[in-house]
């Protein structure tokens, strides 16, 4: 295996990694929130039967306290710091790798073979640095098979721009899309149970019939179970950092054709647009636990860092 196919492992690797920890942390969260909305309604029921059918309510009850007792298992289980770290981590080393990749197959930045180094010991020696960041979540790992067809041999200025910078633009486009449509789907579901409660709650003073009043806690309970102002204030911030990414790009690739630049000024440009912001994925991540083993990254470019904006960045692999 050469030293490119052996990277490329690695990088299918933690990208495989990135997406089965994504997807299993989306899959707590909606347990969390079915849960927790079940718990609520099964107590307003208990409430609701409790003079009428004793019985009923005490049954409702019990539901309501396993429901709410699994929402703590669930939470400690599936959604512990340790898993978001891993996650986190994940998609750092699988963008890190790709970027490595870009620039090996561009002859760029510690890869200009021009400057008398070894551009495969090079790709190795950052690959097991980047690596050796993330040995703590190394059990996490997902086996990605028999490896597939590796990306195609070096590239020119045409053909990154081809591979990295437009897919990169079509790709935060997509993205800056999906993030729009989501902020305004928790800001409908926030707005809607906000106006619920407060009705609901005017009917029963003005009807006097303060013994359904179980149902307000079921609305507030909902809203806070679905998180729409933490939902909608994070999907607001990826708007921003999305939408702003094209434009971002195009505007490097403009001034880089104006300047007539070289192709390792557009491959650092380009890698430091899309690396930037990811840095603080990483410093974030090392808060998550107190592990000393993973410090946050302070590194100047010539050396291997993380690099991650998490689960979503690992779809522009």
């Amino acid at each position: 295996m050469t030293a490119f196919e052996s990277v490329a492992a690695e990088q299918k690797k933690w990208s495989l990694t990135d997406k089965k920890l994504k997807l299993n942390l989306e899959r707590s969260r909606y347990t969390i929130l079915a849960l927790s909305v079940t718990g609520a309604v099964l107590m307003a029921l208990a409430a609701q039967f409790h003079a009428s059918y004793p019985a009923v309510s005490r049954l409702a009850g019990y539901a309501a306290m396993m429901a709410l007792v699994l929402v703590v298992v669930v939470r400690s289980k599936g959604l512990n710091r340790g898993l978001v770290q891993a996650w986190v981590l994940a998609a750092a080393a699988a963008q890190s790798l790709t970027s490595e990749m870009f620039r090996y197959r561009t002859s760029t930045g510690p890869y200009n073979d021009q400057r008398g180094g070894d551009p495969d010991a090079t790709l190795l020696e950052r690959r097991d640095k980047i690596l050796g960041r993330i040995k703590s979540v190394q059990r996490y790992a997902v086996d990605p098979g028999p490896q597939t067809a590796l990306p195609s041999g070096p590239l020119d200025a045409d053909g990154y721009i081809s591979e990295r910078v437009n897919i990169g633009v079509n790709a935060y486009q997509k993205w800056a899309g999906h993030f729009v449509s989501a902020q305004g789907t928790w800001q409908k579901i926030e707005s809607f149970l906000a106006i619920a409660g407060a009705l609901l709650a005017a009917v029963l003073t003005f009807t006097n019939y303060q013994i359904y009043g179980a149902w307000i806690a079921v609305c507030i309970t909902m809203g806070l179970a679905v998180g729409a102002d933490a939902l909608a204030e994070r999907y607001a911030q990826l708007t921003i950092e999305y939408g702003a990414m094209p434009d971002r790009l195009t505007g490097i690739l403009n001034r880089w054709t104006l300047q007539r630049g070289t192709l390792d000024e557009l491959v650092e440009r380009v890698e430091a647009a899309l690396l930037g912001e990811m840095q603080t994925w990483v410093a974030s991540a090392d808060d998550l636990q107190n592990d000393s083993a993973v410090a946050p990254v302070r590194a100047p470019a010539s050396q291997s860092v993380l690099h991650s904006t998490a689960a979503r960045t690992a779809h522009l692999n």
